[in-house]
């Protein structure tokens, strides 16, 4: 069965659906590269303190 052939509002639904699994993704890939950029600037913090 194609999403077509849904009722519009089973489609409505599946739409918001999508869209907040969208949303949860985003934020999260969002979180994961502030840390990693976190990581890095404490990483070279840490390697200039060493070297000077």
């Amino acid at each position: 069965m194609r999403p077509d052939d849904l009722p519009t509002k089973e489609r409505l639904n599946n739409q918001q659906h999508n869209d907040n699994e969208n949303g949860f993704y985003q934020q999260y890939l969002k979180c994961v590269r502030m840390l990693v950029w976190i990581i890095i600037w404490l990483n070279v913090d840490v390697a200039q303190g060493y070297i000077a």
